[in-house]
């Protein structure tokens, strides 16, 4: 029984001949899996938050689980059609302010003094408004939140979150990328690990791994911790209602005998038969 194993991958639950299987099959192959995995690094140096970012990228691209990882986003498109995304009130007022500030420069052109300061200061509000568009920064490309503290790291990895074998080799592969680079940097970087608000003491840069691989780990991680007292309380409620039932030592010894025989009977059987659980056969020992 200690060598049942549970497949948590549902895809290999479906008839692996069917053509939506073999579909998307291929679709893993070409595109990788369905789900990504993010590194934040959190620092208030943004330029050195920005040389670690692309140095762990360029080294976690070489995983092989890893199809591609990145820190970057191409803003050109949004750069160069910025006044698509522009409100129309707001398009009409920078044109206004526009012809108010080439009449300014004219007169001051002329030898004409002015005395204008409102226009730029009203063209420098709507300059910073639409620095920032759909959470992206138009002269910005690395993936960086908006007060500037934290860059993002998003890594397609080529396998699916549900195979946990899968999810446990990428993520420990990740975390030794970190681990040896924290190492062996020579921009005197200290990463150190850090969830929730504020950031690790001395530390360079804080950094936290989430997405749907790690999610998906430390859910069943903490399934199959909760798995032994969850049994230990059962077992010992079963023993408990059946003392105050019966009363009787021998009845109860022999009652739990068989129940704790009937379980090893069952795992022992589905190993031998099915070889490893999965999400729908894990039930046969309830």
């Amino acid at each position: 029984m200690s060598k049942l194993t549970i497949n948590y991958n549902q895809l290999e639950l479906i008839p692996q001949d069917l053509p939506s299987v073999l579909a998307t099959q291929r679709m893993f192959k070409l595109a990788g899996g369905y789900g990504n995995l993010f590194i934040a690094l959190r620092g208030k140096d943004v330029p050195h938050m920005k040389r670690v970012a692309d140095d762990l990228t360029a080294e976690i691209k070489e995983i092989p689980e890893v199809r591609s990882a990145t820190c970057r986003q191409n803003v050109s498109f949004l750069r160069d059609h910025l006044a698509y995304y522009v409100d129309i009130g707001d398009l009409n007022e920078a044109f206004r302010l526009m012809r108010k500030k080439i009449r300014t420069l004219t007169r001051e052109k002329l030898g004409m003094k002015s005395g204008d300061t409102e226009t730029d200061e009203e063209l420098k509000k709507l300059v910073k408004k639409y620095r920032n568009v759909n959470s992206k920064f138009v002269d910005d490309e690395y993936n960086i939140d908006v007060a500037r503290e934290m860059i993002l790291i998003v890594i397609q990895a080529k396998g699916i979150p549900n195979d946990l074998d899968f999810s446990k080799k990428l993520l420990s592969d990740v975390s030794s990328v970190i681990e040896q680079y924290n190492k062996g940097n020579h921009r005197g970087v200290k990463l150190k690990e850090k969830y929730g608000d504020g950031l690790a003491p001395e530390a360079t840069i804080t950094y936290g791994i989430t997405g749907e691989y790690k999610i998906t780990y430390d859910d069943s991680t903490h399934m199959k911790n909760a798995l032994r007292p969850t049994a230990i309380v059962a077992f010992a409620g079963i023993l408990i209602y059946l003392i105050m039932l019966l009363r009787r030592p021998m009845q109860i010894i022999l009652l739990m005998t068989i129940l704790a025989m009937s379980i090893v009977i069952t795992f022992g059987f589905t190993r031998m038969t099915l070889g490893e659980l999965n999400t729908i056969t894990a039930i046969l020992g309830s």
